[in-house]
């Protein structure tokens, strides 16, 4: 026995219904994960820029610590 187009717009609307609050949740674990994302790639941009400062101060300030930073 086949399903009829209105057993299959039926279920297709039933289903939507049932799963709506499921896809809402992972709609905002999506959200969460992407700002998570974004906060951690701007804080270790943060970070890079610190270290290539400490570097380049560091090796201003005694050239020998560069054979030892190359090393």
């Amino acid at each position: 026995m086949a399903l009829t187009d209105e057993d299959k717009a039926w279920i297709r609307s039933t289903m939507s219904k049932l799963l709506a609050p499921t896809n809402e949740r992972l709609d905002a674990l999506t959200r969460y994960i992407l700002e998570m994302r974004s906060e951690v790639i701007r804080r270790s941009d943060g970070l890079e820029q610190r270290q290539d400062f400490m570097t380049n101060a560091l090796l201003n300030y005694q050239p020998l610590n560069k054979a030892m930073l190359d090393r």
